[in-house]
This record gives C-alpha cells, structure tokens and sequence, in this order.
C-alpha cells in the first residue's frame, strides 16, 4: 500500500493522530479539512492491508464513510478519490452505483449524503469503524447521533479504529449545535472525557476534542497569500467566521450583519432607578424554554439583565424559577406573592387549551395560578424580525472617550450574563427559501422571545426634516423644460 498523504505538522496531523474516539477539525476556510478526512480511512486500511498480506484474515470486514449533506456537494471528494485512490493500492476497484470502493484486503470506502432528515434510516443496516462528515454544520444533530450509532465492528482488532472524525467551517444552519456540543465545552484541543452509565451499571468513558484551525495550518494554500487576499474583501462578519475561523459570527446568517459584539454585549451592571421593566418568553415543552428580563431607559434602549434558557420544564416549574430570579431582582411581590412585572409578552399560543384536557387551563393560566401575569405576544414574525434588526442596527451617542471619539450605546443590548441569547442570535441562519426568517426546526427559541420584548416595545422611528428642495419629480421637470424650450421657439 502506498502513502500518497502526508498531514501537515501541527494541527491537521494532530486531527489526523488523535487517539480519541470523536475529532472534530475546523474554524477557518483553507485549513486542509477536506483532504484530511478524505485520507483518514487509510490509517484502518494500512492495518487490514497488513493483516491480509500476513495471512491473519482473508477479506477485511472493515468499513469506512465519507458523508457530505447532499450528493451533489460529494462530486469532488469522489472525483479526488478516482485520481488518487489507485495510486494508494491498484487493485482498487470502484462501483460507481453504491458509490464504495473495495479494496484488494477487502475494506470498503463508502460515500454517503443524507439530504432529508431521516436519510440516516439508509445506513441502518452498516457498521462502520470510520466515520469522516465533512460540514457537519450541515448536517442536522440527530443525524450525527444516528450515524454514531453505526460506529461498531464485531473484529476485536478494529476498536481502536472506530471514531468519527469531522470538519467545518463556522457556517450553516447546524452551527449552534455544533458550537454547543464541541466548540464551547473546552478550549480548543482540550480533550473532554463524556460519561454514560450502561445498563449493568458501568461506565463507559468516550473522549472528544475540538482543534481549532486556521488558513496558516495548511501551508500548501496559505503560502502565496493569494487565498488569504480573496478572504479579506469579504464583509467583516464573512471574515471572521471564515478567515478568523470565529463560531461567534455565521456568513449569511439572519442577524450576522447587524451584529456588534461590543456593542451589543455590556458588562453586568445595576439595573438604573425609574426605567421601565419587563420581560418576554417564547415556551417549550419539548424544545427550550427562554425568558428575557428587560429594562428600557430614557433614549428607549431595551438591555437585558437576565435570561432563562431551559428544557423540558413545565410551566408551574418554569414559575418557580421565574419566582426566584425576579425575587432577586425586586420584581417580585412577596406579600402578594405574585410578579411586578406586567405588560409582559408570551407567546400567544399558550392562551390556548391545554391539549391533554379540554378543561383544564392553558399554559398562560397555569403561571397566573403561580403569580406570574403575562400578555399574549404579537403574532407577527416578519414586522416582529424586522424590529430585532431596527433595534440591532440603531445606536445613540451617549459621550465622547479621552480621544474624543463617540461613544454609542446600542438601542438593544444583553448583559454578559445573558450567555443564551449572546451565544445563539449572531449565528441564526438565513432560510435559503426565506430570507426573512430562520430555517423550520432552527433552535430559534431565543429569537422568539427577543421579537416578543422588541414588538411590544418598538423602537420610535426617527423623524427627517426634507426641504423642498430635496424634492425632484423627474417626469414634472421634463415637462417644465419642455414648455420653456417651446415658448422660446415661439415668441
């Protein structure tokens, strides 16, 4: 077997040399992701090679899957693999309808792509020892886990291969759950040892890591500069997720040009005497629940002061909490054992009925019953969308530093505190069919409830004073020279 890949030094042979069962490799644009986990397989193929070439087993049991999201984005992977993938063993042999190479020692190399959500039902009947999802920002996170089911052999000798190994780029409509499960629970390259209790009561530890990667990990492209240059023109928050490698910032994502993280983020602080104080909630039952607490001072900025981001806690739960929070804050009243705050929107759909019960209350009912009051929410998504991106986009001057540039302070803001709404809006996808609104399905929970607070408290639109002479109706000027030029010709 011949080694036609070697990984760079640093990072992308680190990812390709990790010992632990998940790697994930990505961040910036140009960092060799691809080829990396194109070539990974070979690893497991040099074992088998070896074990075949040796006597110990007749065919390789062994087998390996590339997946991209849809087929059609495979087209150069495959096209990679037909160049190069009989140089690495010339008994290669490549079946162009399953789309799997078999090799002379009998591993197979699959290609595969789950466009609709359920597509993972294809490869149910497949144990795989590798598993290489190229994008897996693309992919959606229960694909993830059921193709990590798939992750088995029953050759003893193949347990140190099985892993899956992944890389992306911070873009696509997977990134929150991408960034939340690999990206955020550790620095980069720190490994994070997962837990699980098996039925007989053992535990079984799994390690995953994350390795953070840049242009300049992949020499081969970064060397002339010319790639990097192609990256620098893009708009700032484009260059930031995809030279920066920044998973704080989504290329094309719903709120990703609207959004200053210095301007947007402030530090906790006292919340200021006589500003009005309120909170939104979009609720879940099976998905997240989130609440923003919200005061609106005297240049009619909204800033949040706290937010709640839970899952699967029912209402007369979620008051409770709500109870506890706003005790520490003041909006509560304990002698009457009920909330201060009022004008408060909540979704309008939990006014309706409760639907185990026809009787029994609804959710807005069940957290009256708990002193907590709220209004039905403006059912409005666009105008709603739009006034998140009004209050995003306008900020006043408030002061000038010792330079004596301006300081701003924007119309809507989130103290640090508020992680949930701080982590989630800036990279909330774009609906490729929609471009208002986020994907069916996103975790748009948080979205929800700022359009909420935003659309019971809107922005007052600012007045422009127009002199007539900024007026000009092309069409009535034409005809006026037109009248002139005929009187001269007459007279």
């Amino acid at each position: 077997m011949n080694f036609i890949f070697t990984p760079h030094t640093g990072k992308q042979e680190l990812f390709m040399r990790h010992p632990a069962r998940t790697v994930g490799y990505g961040g910036s644009a140009g960092s060799g992701k691809s080829a990396a986990l194109l070539y990974h397989f070979c690893y497991l193929l040099d074992f088998e090679d070896q074990r075949y070439r040796r006597g110990e087993i007749r065919k390789s049991s062994a087998w390996t899957c590339y997946f991209r999201r849809v087929m059609p984005n495979l087209k150069q992977a495959i096209a990679n693999s037909l160049r190069s993938f009989t140089l690495i063993d010339k008994h290669a042999k490549w079946n162009a309808t399953d789309h799997v190479w078999t090799f002379e020692c009998g591993l197979h190399a699959m290609f595969g792509a789950m466009e609709k959500s359920q597509d993972y039902l294809k490869y149910y009947s497949f144990e795989f020892q590798g598993v290489y999802m190229d994008e897996l920002t693309e992919f959606e996170e229960e694909q993830f886990d059921q193709i990590d089911s798939r992750i088995r052999s029953p050759d003893p000798a193949h347990k140190p291969f099985e892993n899956i190994r992944w890389g992306s780029n911070p873009v696509g409509p997977g990134l929150i759950w991408v960034r939340r499960r690999f990206v955020d629970v550790a620095p980069p390259g720190q490994t994070v040892r997962v837990r699980t209790r098996i039925s007989d009561g053992r535990y079984i530890d799994q390690d995953q890591v994350f390795i953070q990667a840049y242009l300049s990990d992949n020499p081969s492209l970064a060397k002339d500069g010319r790639y990097e240059a192609s990256l620098r023109k893009n708009k700032p928050h484009i260059f930031k997720a995809l030279f920066e490698g920044n998973w704080h910032y989504s290329p094309g994502g719903l709120l990703s040009e609207f959004w200053d993280q210095d301007l947007h983020v402030v530090p906790n602080h006292p919340i200021p005497p006589n500003c009005w104080r309120f909170r939104s909630g979009d609720f879940g039952i099976n998905a997240y629940t989130s609440i923003t607490w919200w005061y609106v001072d005297s240049d009619g900025a909204m800033t949040a002061y706290y937010n709640l981001y839970v899952k699967d806690l029912t209402a007369d739960r979620i008051a409770g909490r709500i109870r506890e929070i706003e005790k520490h804050f003041g909006d509560w009243d304990l002698e009457e054992k009920r909330s201060m705050l009022r004008r408060s929107p909540l979704d309008a759909a939990c006014w309706a009925r409760n639907p185990t019960s026809a009787s029994g209350p609804s959710i807005a009912e069940e957290f009256r019953r708990h002193g907590v009051a709220w209004i039905p929410s403006i059912k409005d998504r666009v105008n709603g969308i739009a006034e998140v991106m009004r209050r995003l986009s306008q900020s006043v001057t408030v002061g000038q530093d010792e330079s004596g540039k301006p300081i701003k302070k924007g119309m809507i803001r989130w103290m640090k505190r508020c992680e949930a709404p701080i982590r989630i809006l800036p990279i909330l996808p774009r609906d490729p069919n929609n471009a208002e609104d986020v994907p069916k399905g996103c975790e748009d929970h948080v979205l929800d409830d700022t359009m909420y607070g935003c659309g019971s408290n809107p922005l007052k639109p600012k007045l422009e004073v127009v002199k007539d002479s900024d007026y000009y109706d092309e069409e009535e000027d034409y005809a006026s020279r037109f009248k002139k030029k005929r009187y001269a010709e007459i007279g």
